[in-house]
């Protein structure tokens, strides 16, 4: 098997645009799979090169016929001459490529050419006939378009079409994104895509992918694969006021993230299988959160959403299941009202159990479960919420003590006695005996949960409230992206303030890698603070 990145620069230009990228990738790829960047016929010369429509084709078919496995990256018209050659590359990349020229486009071409020798006319009219016919072609395989923001000669919002197709836009990306601003952005993104297509990204080597098949997990520092999990803060606004929450301490403004920049971020995390609604907000306040389920479903994702309830209408709970949506998370910590008052003020109670009931009745399909913040203030009242639990027609029951450490005075670790003891005890005796499972946290991130039950039963009960004191089951930072609604990354869903980077703006592969390293190597060898006392850990 023979594997290779054939980089193809556009008319008129040179191997320079894409020089380096070649040589990023040839650093990092394996040495099997060679990286051509070959010279366009004609180019190279002083005179302008003719545009040689059947010569830039053979070139291009020499070029990619030794390889078994292709990825091919087009730049500018270099994109158009690959759709031209009719090849079938394993990726295809289109990286500021344009779909169509018309009169309103005159301006920026004869700008983008300014000091520079003028093409013949014949020239560019088969260039921008070619450009029209290439433009009307359905993309058919794995395409990136990758256009730069700030890009002179090529629309930035140019769109093209395709039921394999992600888009990318460069931050500050000009037209030359691969030499100009933003340029390890764009080369980042390449790479990862080419990575992917030909096999050198191995998310079979994801923990929760090991454990599915029985293995144990591999915990490097900068691990080879990529986010399996993205947890996607949609919206920062809430009607609630949880004095358990983080929210209580975050200043950040209510904001809800537009569609457009939700639909970025997947673009950017195409090996996050597993896309969950979920933040320091409630998820149905967005206006548009049945859009993103479609958004997330057309890229063929997993989609759930973590949700109070309150606000699941009947409406609103029809268009989420036409969306397609697969998996819904009920936070629920009581039901006794003055209690739900202390620890949920703002909640109504009332709806909120009839629409989750509701919920099953209409979405039998989707996985449904309820997740419960257990604390010192709710533990005793633990059995009434099994019995309410049993009865909604969810399919599990997720419990978890307090996890930040503002909570610890109210958090269960530490704080025990016998009696509750007993009462948790009866509580999840009492939900198992009439068919719910009562799942501890360290099920959050298993993939295929519902087969795989029996790993996270809380029994013993005390799993609830004891705390490891090294590290034993958390992979959160080898598998799980936390992402903010501003695109901001944190090193964990517990650690909302420990921020990283942003997706939107930084190259990826160095904030996974080594942006996560150190709290990695802390979990594995003395344990911070901050995990000691959380019950994933």
């Amino acid at each position: 098997m023979t594997r290779g990145v054939l980089l193809i620069h556009g008319y008129s230009g040179s191997t320079g645009h894409l020089a380096p990228l070649a040589q990023a990738l040839r650093q990092t790829l394996p040495a099997d799979i060679q990286v051509i960047l070959p010279a366009l016929p004609g180019h190279g010369a002083t005179a302008p090169p003719p545009f040689d429509r059947e010569a830039f084709r053979a070139a291009i078919r020499a070029a990619a016929a030794p390889f078994d496995q292709l990825a091919v990256v087009g730049h500018s018209t270099g994109g158009t001459l690959a759709l031209d050659a009719g090849l079938n590359p394993r990726l295809l990349v289109l990286a500021a490529t344009p779909r169509s020229l018309g009169i309103e486009d005159a301006a920026r071409w004869e700008a983008h050419r300014q000091g520079q020798a003028p093409l013949p006319f014949l020239g560019v009219a088969r260039m921008v006939r070619l450009i029209q016919e290439m433009g009307r072609l359905p993309l058919e395989g794995p395409t990136l378009s990758l256009q730069g923001d700030a890009d002179g000669l090529v629309d930035p919002l140019t769109r093209w079409e395709g039921p394999g197709l992600r888009r990318v836009l460069v931050p500050e990306g000009p037209h030359d994104l691969f030499r100009g601003a933003g340029a390890t952005f764009a080369i980042d993104v390449v790479l990862r895509a080419v990575r992917a297509a030909l096999g050198d990204s191995p998310l079979d080597r994801n923990p929760s992918s090991l454990e599915l098949a029985g293995q144990a997990p591999e915990l490097p520092l900068e691990p080879a694969w990529e986010p399996l999990f993205a947890n996607i803060e949609i919206t920062t606004r809430c009607h609630l006021a949880c004095p358990h929450c983080a929210r209580t301490r975050d200043t950040r403004p209510g904001e809800d993230m537009p569609l457009a920049r939700f639909e970025r971020i997947l673009d950017l995390l195409p090996s996050a299988r597993r896309i969950t609604l979920v933040g320091l907000g409630e998820t149905l306040l967005h206006p548009k959160a049945e859009a993103m389920v479609t958004a997330a479903k057309l890229r063929h994702r997993h989609v759930g959403l973590v949700t109070s309830g309150q606000f699941l209408s009947q409406g609103k709970a029809t268009a989420l299941v036409e969306a397609g949506l697969d998996a819904i998370a009920f936070s629920l910590d009581a039901v006794e009202p003055g209690l739900v008052q202390r620890v949920r003020p703002g909640s109504e109670l009332p709806t909120i159990l009839a629409n989750i009931r509701a919920f099953g009745t209409l979405a039998p399909g989707v996985s449904r479960a309820v997740f419960s913040a257990v604390s010192l203030d709710t533990a005793p009242h633990l059995e009434s919420l099994a019995e309410a639990v049993t009865q909604l027609g969810v399919q599990a029951w997720m419990l978890s003590d307090l996890n930040f450490t503002a909570n610890r005075d109210r958090a269960l670790w530490g704080h025990m006695d016998d009696t509750l003891r007993q009462t948790i005890a009866r509580a999840i005796k009492k939900a198992f005996s009439r068919g719910i499972p009562a799942l501890t946290v360290r099920g959050l991130e298993a993939l295929d949960l519902s087969s795989t039950y029996r790993q996270h039963l809380l029994i013993p009960p005390n799993q609830l409230f004891e705390r490891a004191t090294r590290h034993t089951h958390c992979h959160s930072p080898w598998q799980t992206l936390p992402i903010a609604v501003d695109g901001t990354l944190t090193l964990c869903d517990c650690q909302p303030e420990a921020r990283i980077g942003n997706l939107l703006t930084d190259p990826f592969t160095p904030l996974w890698q080594k942006g996560w390293a150190e709290h990695r190597r802390r979990m594995l060898e003395d344990g911070p603070e901050v995990c000691l006392g959380c019950p994933r850990f």
